[in-house]
């Protein structure tokens, strides 16, 4: 008998098929991982606690902070307090502030990188967006008897603010008068952040206004980032 060889031929790679689909979610994942990381590391090695909050939120919560910023309503929701998708991660961040001041927390530390929600005209869906946002209250050192106690200063939250950019390496980051977007800022200390004009956070005081609203006594000091943006620019 006579067998002839078979010959193998070279297929081109087809993108569209399932593999390929597969690997470019694993790639998109893998870099939301490491920007994820990237964020994080800097707030832990400062002494810094992450927090989960829920990602719906209570309506009032987020008018007495920007009342003219929409939100998407959730249809049934389970109670009043989560009646709407978050468009903001600070008011979840000032209540968690305000159980454990209630409970008698000193120097508190917690930050919450999440999604927020931002509802759109022209799609069913929200626009949904990264976002960093940490609160800290009390002394810049834990209460010692060889020195007296320092309270936070806006000089503190500005620090970390610059720790937690560093590892992006951005360089032409500005800090600008505070835009005055929302309530969330006492105006007088606090800074917008800017890359080439375009806004990207801010940090400083939160305002007395919005203190007293959540029944919060004492200073809290604040930053909020647009993780999305920084992760496009570096």
């Amino acid at each position: 008998d006579h067998l002839e060889p078979v010959m193998s031929r070279p297929h081109p790679v087809d993108f569209n098929r399932p593999d390929a689909e597969r690997l470019a979610r694993q790639d998109r994942q893998d870099r939301s991982d490491r920007l994820r990381d990237d964020l994080r590391e800097p707030l832990i090695a400062n002494g810094c606690l992450e927090i989960m909050t829920h990602s719906f939120s209570n309506p009032d919560d987020l008018r007495a902070l920007a009342p003219e910023r929409q939100a998407m309503a959730v249809d049934n929701p389970i109670s009043r307090e989560y009646a709407v998708l978050r468009n903001a991660l600070a008011p979840n961040v000032l209540n968690v502030v305000r159980w454990n001041a209630n409970r008698k927390a000193r120097n508190i530390r917690v930050f919450e990188l999440g999604k927020v929600f931002m509802p759109q005209a022209d799609a069913p869906l929200p626009k949904e967006t990264l976002q960093l946002c940490m609160a800290m209250t009390g002394h810049r050192l834990e209460p010692h008897w060889s020195k007296g106690e320092e309270a936070l200063d806006f000089y503190d939250v500005k620090g970390l603010v610059e720790s937690t950019l560093d590892p992006f390496g951005l360089d032409n980051v500005k800090s600008v008068p505070y835009d005055e977007t929302d309530y969330l800022f006492d105006t007088e200390q606090a800074a917008s952040l800017e890359i080439d004009g375009q806004s990207i956070g801010a940090y400083g005081l939160v305002a007395q206004a919005l203190l007293r609203y959540f029944e919060i006594e004492g200073p809290v000091w604040l930053f909020v980032l647009d993780c999305d943006i920084i992760s496009g620019r570096r």
